[in-house]
């Protein structure tokens, strides 16, 4: 145990390096980029034949600074939008759709102040230290075995971290965000105002990107954190009434937001904003996202009851609900496949078993994170999507083994043999959230 205890310190400082080399190489990138586009802003580059192309963090930080100068009267609107993006980056021919929640604005008030290269490096800076926390303050101390340690580094060292720090994409940072609610949660003990705030704090930050939200939504639902999201309605109805001007109004931009947010689909943008290499340019892609989303809003509410009425367990739970936003948000990124690595410590799916199933699951592992077509798309490509079914479907029937298998009788010990009361597997944790609803004053 000592030497493992090693290992991981070790693994720790490993995770420090590469994250300090993920965050270096993008940067250099953009420099290098940068320097025969100086006309643009930074972020934005033109290529051969004048085609102009912006990294998505850029775009977004220049789209919100459109927001913030009142370049349309209701950005949530496609025609709003797309002369957002006609405007702050000039001569583009095509933009990516906004769907962040209006909470973005605020939180991004910091970086709009600053020139867009300095946002980028502290962007990336708060995003490593993010992930640094998850792995060396949650995920690391808790693994029991070396297997558990090679799953992380497939989830570390994977192509899906490195392109999300080289176009800055979200889910390096809502990954943390889930890690540290769920952290919260499961801490024994009756919760008081301080650890409800925080979680309030967590979850309205979450909602930067609702399509996340739905997982920390289900999961202070199942424990009964009434308080907890109580706060966190006020946090951001108090944030709405704040930004509401910026968006068209308090009810004129609520509704623009919620038909922006169900027609996200290829087929309803405008051909500006269109993705011309994603299939689904007619009805089919709008029954393929209205079916997503109903999946994903019935499975979460489903699992939802079933937590509340005592089949599963509050990991079990966790578990399945990242299962179905992975397999069924029809709002999802693929660099967001990233939140598998808050699974490699949940259950036994990478602790123990035959080594050939653990094998065939790292394998699956990799071949989600690092062997895709795009990691820009909203849609599951062929190779993606079927590994994910894959892997979730192997963990499931680990899960339906281990909890609906085939009894073993105990053992009767012989004459003058003391019979003592079986030890609880190392690997074994709390599984409910010790006096769930309780509250401290």
């Amino acid at each position: 145990m000592v030497r493992f205890n090693h290992v991981r310190r070790l693994f720790i400082l490993a995770v420090f390096g590469w994250l300090l080399l993920a965050a270096i190489i993008p940067l250099r990138l953009l420099d290098s980029l940068h320097e025969t586009s100086r006309d643009l802003p930074f972020g934005v580059f033109r290529f051969q034949g004048g085609a102009v192309c912006a990294q998505d963090f850029s775009y977004n930080l220049l789209f919100l600074r459109g927001i913030q100068q009142r370049l349309a009267p209701h950005p949530y609107r496609l025609e709003g939008q797309e002369k957002i993006a006609r405007t702050v980056i000039p001569g583009a021919m095509s933009g990516l759709t906004h769907a962040y929640s209006p909470v973005t604005l605020p939180l991004a008030l910091p970086l709009l102040a600053l020139p867009g290269q300095r946002a980028y490096e502290i962007y990336l800076f708060i995003c490593s230290a993010a992930i640094l926390l998850l792995f060396g303050c949650d995920l690391v101390p808790r693994m029991e075995s070396p297997r558990q340690l090679a799953a992380a580094a497939i989830c570390v060292a994977s192509a899906c971290l490195l392109a999300m720090y080289n176009l800055g994409q979200t889910a390096i940072l809502t990954t943390p965000l889930i890690g540290a609610l769920w952290y919260l949660l499961r801490r024994p003990g009756p919760r008081g105002w301080m650890a409800d705030a925080t979680l309030a704090v967590l979850f309205a930050v979450c909602c930067f990107k609702p399509s996340v939200a739905i997982v920390p939504g289900l999961l202070l639902l199942a424990a009964g954190a009434g308080r907890a999201l109580a706060l966190a309605v006020l946090i951001l109805a108090g944030v709405w009434v704040g930004v509401a001007p910026y968006y068209g109004g308090l009810w004129p931009g609520l509704i623009d937001y919620t038909h922006l947010l169900n027609h996200y689909n290829n087929a309803d943008f405008t051909p500006f904003l269109r993705r011309d290499y994603l299939p689904g340019h007619d009805d089919s892609i709008r029954r393929w996202f209205a079916c997503d989303r109903a999946a994903l809003l019935g499975i979460g509410l489903g699992l939802l009851a079933a937590r509340r009425l005592g089949p599963l367990s509050a990991s079990e739970h966790f578990q399945a609900t990242i299962w179905a936003f992975l397999l069924f948000s029809p709002y999802q990124l693929p660099s967001e496949d990233f939140i598998l690595c808050l699974l490699i410590v949940e259950g036994r799916a990478f602790l123990s078993g035959p080594t050939a199933v653990f094998v065939t699951r790292l394998i699956l592992l990799a071949l989600i994170l690092d062997w895709r077509v795009g990691i820009t798309s909203p849609m599951p490509y062929p190779l993606e999507f079927p590994c994910k079914c894959l892997l979730a479907g192997s963990l499931l029937a680990g899960w339906l083994l281990e909890r609906f298998g085939p009894w073993q009788p105990a053992t009767v010990p012989g004459p003058g043999v003391v019979q003592h009361p079986p030890a609880q597997p190392v690997s074994e944790r709390p599984e409910d959230y010790p006096h769930a609803g309780q509250q401290q004053e």
